[in-house]
């Protein structure tokens, strides 16, 4: 069991898409009221000092954008770290409330994929990862949050975690769940009644799982 405490820590390499993750980041940390870190990792080679240096550089950098600089109540702090970015940000996750990387970053060659990073760690971290796209981290505050919603303890972690965050932001959230209504390796759609009555059970263990979560 792990010890979270009330912090926000982002990845920043120097890329367009981490320092606008960490501008996402820093807006997570004021709604929270939580610390900001600012974290850049680096190899050490035959010059360990000039190599944290230039990542402190980076990380700084990011830091004194204005979008992030000028926010009002923001405790932030840069970090270097040598070692390698995945195995350091999941470290990170065990203590940290919050994890924001860009959807790529200065290794990814496709700014249209997932980058490396972002992807080996949304699915082993120990905190609610956030992955911010570029083209899209500006869009702040953040007024709807989507949740898939299928009846397991995981998406009722996941529906609770964002309506406390609606909460800090005033947001609307949507609770969806999906349903396939095709026969079993047939390929066809049943009966329009049966899917009336499938889609209904469905709409209903939905509003069961959203009344638990909202319950108190």
């Amino acid at each position: 069991m792990y010890q979270h405490e009330n912090s926000v820590v982002v990845g920043v390499d120097g890329s367009p898409e981490s320092r606008a993750a960490l501008i996402w980041g820093a807006h997570v940390a004021v709604s929270r009221n939580a610390t900001l870190r600012a974290l850049t990792c680096y190899q050490e080679g035959p010059d360990p000092r000039g190599s944290y240096e230039s990542a402190m550089s980076i990380a700084r950098e990011a830091l004194a954008q204005e979008a992030v600089a000028s926010l009002a109540g923001l405790e932030a702090t840069a970090v270097a770290l040598p070692g390698d970015p995945v195995e350091l940000l999941l470290a990170e996750s065990k203590t940290a409330s919050r994890l924001v990387v860009g959807y790529s970053g200065a290794d990814t060659a496709d700014i249209d994929q997932l980058g490396v990073v972002a992807g080996a760690i949304v699915s082993k971290a120990y905190c609610p990862v956030a992955v911010v796209p570029l083209q899209h981290s500006r869009r702040l505050p953040i007024r709807h949050i989507v949740v898939g919603v299928d009846g397991s303890q995981e998406s009722k972690y996941a529906l609770n975690l964002a309506v406390r965050m609606a909460g800090r932001w005033g947001a609307q959230v949507s609770a969806i769940n999906a349903v396939s209504v095709t026969r079993a390796g047939g390929g066809l759609l049943p009966g329009g009644d049966m899917t009336r009555e499938i889609l209904d059970d469905t709409r209903l263990g939905l509003e069961e799982t959203v009344a638990e979560v909202l319950r108190g």
